[in-house]
């Protein structure tokens, strides 16, 4: 029994790897691909703006992680009831979550990108609308956790 539990373990493990080297393939393809179309400027603007919000991505990690804990938890418990208050508490803490970020990201860092961030004025819409794309690109990715 546990040789099987460690075929299927390395088995995974190598799934994991081709994923890995695959998505990095397609990343590095369309970066090439994105740059060609926007051009250096767009592509920098593109990459500083969208930048800002990927660094929050380290909560959406931890965010999942303390997620998938608790239910499973609760799923190992086989308690229902409890597992119902656990997720409609984890939902509603991502929607306070979404909501605190939309705040932030539309109070600092609309200053930020104002007042701080160097770029051609020609460029000011494109700057704005690829930050919007991005925190609402994030808030999607926030509420979706749950799920």
């Amino acid at each position: 029994m546990t040789s099987d539990k460690t075929k299927l373990i390395i088995k995974n493990t190598w799934m994991l790897y081709i994923r890995m080297f695959l998505m990095m393939g397609i990343t590095l393809y369309t970066s090439r691909i994105v740059l060609d179309l926007l051009g250096i400027e767009d592509y920098g603007i593109y990459n500083v703006v969208g930048g800002i919000i990927t660094l929050l991505a380290f909560f959406n990690v931890s965010m999942v992680t303390a997620t998938q804990r608790f239910l499973s938890y609760e799923l190992g418990r086989e308690d229902h009831a409890e597992l119902k208050r656990v997720f409609s508490l984890i939902v509603t803490i991502q929607l306070i979550f979404s909501v605190v970020v939309v705040i932030v990201g539309e109070t600092a860092g609309l200053w930020f990108l104002e007042n701080k961030m160097n770029f051609p004025d020609s460029k000011r819409g494109v700057v704005f609308w690829v930050y919007q794309i991005t925190i609402i690109s994030f808030i999607i990715d926030l509420l979706q956790i749950p799920y």
